[in-house]
């Protein structure tokens, strides 16, 4: 479903990507690992159209989309959960969802402390409740696939398995998962493929020790 060959990219005359293949099959859950540094928030934002490949191809879903625009990508059914949650701080928790147009039941039943929720200011919820937040505002809209990145970023474990129970249910059901992460142990347990990066390439499989500096996870 999701499709990188030899993609490189950066920021002026600075390289990120170097490189980058991937391959994430549909209705799977990939872990994409690594340091702070390793390029994974770059790749994101290349995924996303936020940021042009300068060379290689990205294809979606067997189409190439290297020059297409985010928003072409959502109405593609890539939806992207940015690093930092992306919510509306000062809109309430049903105003956040209503502005993706639309039907919110599904998700209240999916977490429910969302419902119960509904009339509070999203920005006066806890990090856990503000990511399950975002993660709604990306299932209303019946994404193909979904992007997350640094989903457990801040949070309390047992929050971080209810999401990631979440992304098991939607993997089952046949959307495609790309989940961006540092912490390996949460990430593997759920994944049906795990990717290292380091320095803006793809690291060599099973070599998380050296890529993590000691084996931190």
């Amino acid at each position: 479903m999701i499709d990188l060959t030899d993609v490189h990219a950066g920021y002026g005359r600075i390289e990120v990507l170097r490189g980058v293949s991937l391959n994430v099959p549909r209705g799977t859950v990939t872990a994409l690992l690594g340091p702070n540094g390793a390029g994974k928030s770059t790749l994101v934002k290349v995924l996303s159209g936020q940021l042009r490949a300068t060379s290689g191809h990205v294809h979606l879903g067997g189409v190439h989309v290297n020059d297409a625009a985010p928003d072409a990508l959502a109405r593609a059914g890539l939806c992207t959960i940015p690093e930092g949650r992306a919510i509306f701080p000062n809109l309430t928790v049903a105003e956040n969802l209503r502005l993706m147009r639309g039907d919110p039941s599904a998700v209240y039943d999916r977490f429910p402390r969302l419902r119960a929720r509904q009339r509070q200011l999203a920005g006066s919820m806890s990090g856990g409740e503000q990511q399950m937040l975002a993660f709604s505002r990306a299932l209303i809209t019946d994404p193909a696939v979904v992007v997350i990145d640094e989903l457990s970023m801040g949070l309390a474990p047992v929050i971080v398995a209810e999401l990631y129970e979440v992304v098991r249910e939607l993997a089952s059901g046949g959307v495609t998962m790309l989940i961006v992460e540092q912490f390996a142990e949460t990430a593997s347990s759920v994944a049906d493929q795990v990717v290292v990066m380091a320095h803006g390439e793809i690291a060599a499989d099973n070599d998380l020790a050296s890529v993590y500096f000691g084996g931190t996870s």
